[in-house]
């Protein structure tokens, strides 16, 4: 026992090296002594050591108890093996542990949620004798995190409906897949149900997940009161502020909570600075954004490479292309996305020349353009009429890059032939699509239409934007102009 208080001791003071010294050293071990060594390793994200003595403690001769299994399921949620913990799986279920420990059981369907098969983990859930809020927890947990909002709400209702009252967790990760999923009214009852419990002041996180889930779903004033009723705002709490504001295009309100943060001697983390800086370029507020940059190089901050992407961008957008290829050049790595947003800046400003310039000292560094690169560089051609360079960047897409073209690429090309009065080439490309084309490729086409007057192709197109959307009312407009450049007297195609 006192061997095993050192192991314990030295465990916890964070000697692990120490503690499997100890351990090593004694006459005799037992299981509490391998599961103290198995459950650091596993607190401290060491999973393949903590296997080691799930091994060592095996070969002994000792046969591992409810604790160590507990603790090896969390080394395979660490490390992700997702086989060793179904072989631990059918170790428990042979030795009849499940129905004796609710703890060995939220640990297996932890484990298969945080290894991602959260159909496993479910199925585990519904099959325990005893269902806890630690065990929906886990589950409507992993669902939010990934992604998966619509599947998470379906978990919290069937975790009521067993008669399982939530806890704060369960309730901050069902917050996040309300404002992943826009579930306002979920989200409000769950608001209704933090306060009749008397739960909002008794966490922060509470507080800070209902801002969140405010700003996701486009509620900005519910936001901004919330976010007002919170006595201790820390960071996070202005970031679901700040973000909800620049994500919904509230760029001054988002500066003005930017300042706000400041006046609370709150230090921006990174995604704070990002969010602020788009704000700054939507609006063009050059001398704010000069000012964030000097905070940013007071604090070392400037190279970092998503900060440094996003003031490229505000730069460029502040109409200072030659600030923004400053920071571009001093930046430690510069990504196929930071060439985008540089290119962009210039193409944005007109500066054509500097654009194809970007481009090919892109590919001469060794950069591969992606899509988007090659949007930008199509959407300079279409503005400098360059119809001959546009197909010639087209077709590279394809030849040498092996791209498929996105259905923006297409309308782009189309935009460019209507406006030069190639109509029938228009068709061709659209012709070439090798998906379903979209409303905009149509309005595009019925523009061309009408510039040239020519009423066979836009009636074509009319029909084919009416297919999509019957009630496209532009679609209309669109073709009773064409009809009136054309000397003919429109007449709705229902009247046919």
């Amino acid at each position: 026992m006192l061997g095993n208080a050192l192991i314990d001791m030295y465990a916890k003071c964070g000697k692990i090296s120490l503690a499997f010294q100890v351990l090593e050293e004694l006459p005799v071990r037992d299981v509490v002594s391998w599961n103290t060594l198995i459950s650091v390793y596993s607190q401290h994200n060491r999973g393949h050591e903590a296997f080691n003595c799930f091994i060592q403690m095996q070969n002994e001769g000792l046969s591992p108890d409810p604790v160590t299994f507990t603790c090896i399921l969390k080394a395979c949620s660490i490390t992700r093996a997702i086989e060793k913990g179904k072989e631990i799986h059918n170790q428990i279920v042979d030795r009849g542990l499940l129905e004796k420990d609710s703890v060995l059981g939220n640990a297996l369907v932890d484990m298969y949620a945080k290894c991602g098969l959260l159909n496993k983990a479910l199925e585990v859930c519904e099959e325990l004798p005893l269902q806890d809020v630690v065990s929906w927890s886990a589950i409507i947990a992993a669902y939010a995190q990934q992604g998966q909002a619509h599947e998470a709400l379906n978990c919290f209702e069937r975790m009521k409906s067993a008669g399982v009252e939530p806890n704060v967790v369960t309730l901050i990760c069902t917050l996040k897949a309300c404002g992943s999923a826009g579930a306002l009214d979920n989200g409000k009852q769950i608001h209704e149900e933090i306060l009749s419990n008397g739960l909002l002041w008794k966490d922060p996180m509470l507080g800070n997940s209902l801002v969140d889930m405010y700003a996701k779903c486009g509620m900005l004033e519910e936001a901004h009161d919330m976010h007002n009723k919170i006595a201790d705002r820390d960071v996070v709490t202005w970031t679901s502020l700040i973000t909800g504001y620049a994500e919904h295009g509230y760029a001054e309100e988002a500066l003005e909570s930017y300042e706000r943060m400041q006046d609370e001697a709150i230090s921006p983390d990174a995604f704070i600075i990002s969010h602020t800086l788009t704000a700054c370029g939507s609006l063009g507020a050059f001398f704010k954004g000069c000012e964030i940059h000097l905070d940013l190089v007071k604090k070392n901050l400037e190279n970092d490479v998503s900060i440094g992407e996003c003031l490229v961008d505000m730069y460029g957008k502040c109409g200072s292309p030659i600030m923004a290829e400053n920071v571009f050049n001093n930046l430690p790595v510069q990504t196929t996305s930071c060439w985008n947003v540089l290119i962009s800046g210039f193409a944005q400003l007109g500066e054509n020349s500097e654009v194809f310039c970007l481009l090919q000292r892109m590919r001469r560094e060794g950069v591969c353009p992606d899509l988007i690169t090659f949007l930008n560089i199509l959407n300079v051609c279409n503005y400098s009429g360059l119809i001959y360079e546009a197909q010639m960047w087209f077709e590279t897409i394809n030849n040498d890059y092996d791209f498929v073209p996105a259905l923006e690429h297409f309308t782009c090309i189309v935009d460019m032939l209507g406006h030069a009065g190639q109509v029938g080439k228009a068709v061709n490309m659209i012709e070439k699509i090798p998906f379903h084309p979209n409303v905009v490729i149509w309005h595009t086409m019925l523009g061309a239409c009408q510039k040239e007057a020519h009423l066979e192709l836009g009636v074509f197109a009319f029909e084919q934007a009416l297919a999509v959307n019957e009630m496209d009312a532009a679609a209309y407009v669109s073709l009773s102009n064409i009809c009136i450049h054309d000397s003919i007297p429109f007449r709705d195609s229902k009247d046919d």
